[in-house]
């Protein structure tokens, strides 16, 4: 696995030329030059990533992360180099990696167009979808952080969600509900004034 941290830069052919090895760790070169651009405090970015998660293994193309606001944030970025339009169930596939992993962001990075359900599906989830052209990628900007939702996790809970990160025999090993709520309330001030552009949202369970 080719792993690189800020700064780090390759020499590449035309996108068009490159094997899809090659366009993964060309998007990883690309994203690297975003996050230095954007100084991410804690940045680290890695090609060919394996996850295991509770519900399974995960190969990931490119998977990041930085630190923000006193927290991880974790990056998934999956890269096609198609000649045909991404369908829905690409972006799907996706989606689903965000949910069984606990990332925050998703990005697809292709070399062709999108379908219609694919960019419905993924303005529905907030993952940004690019095209990339020459080394260069199409609609970059979408990559900003325009909103974040948190979910803050209190205990006791009778609940056996599927993705919960609470343990499903009875521990207690989230947060006490009114710790919960002052830790939630502290957040949002010190994100407010840090970020006002940024939409936030919160949902207790």
């Amino acid at each position: 696995a080719l792993s690189a941290k800020r700064g780090d830069r390759m020499t590449y052919k035309r996108i068009s030329d490159m094997t899809p090895t090659e366009f993964e760790r060309c998007c990883l070169d690309i994203l690297s030059g975003y996050a230095e651009e954007e100084h991410l405090n804690g940045f680290e970015i890695t090609h060919n990533k394996i996850i295991k998660a509770s519900d399974g293994r995960y190969q990931i193309d490119v998977y990041a992360e930085f630190t923000a606001m006193g927290a991880r944030f974790k990056i998934l970025c999956e890269c096609k180099k198609y000649k045909y339009r991404v369908g829905r169930e690409k972006v799907a596939v996706l989606h689903r990696k965000l949910d069984s992993i606990g990332a925050q962001k998703g990005i697809l990075i292709s070399t062709s167009d999108f379908q219609s359900g694919a960019l419905e599906y993924a303005k529905a989830h907030g993952i940004a979808l690019n095209k990339a052209e020459d080394a260069r990628l199409k609609n970059m900007k979408s990559i900003q952080t325009k909103s974040i939702m948190i979910q803050n996790l209190c205990v006791p809970c009778c609940n056996h969600c599927r993705y919960c990160l609470l343990s499903w025999d009875g521990k207690a090993v989230g947060t006490e509900w009114e710790r919960s709520v002052k830790l939630a309330e502290r957040y949002i001030y010190e994100l407010k004034e840090a970020r006002p552009d940024i939409d936030i949202s919160f949902t207790f369970g």
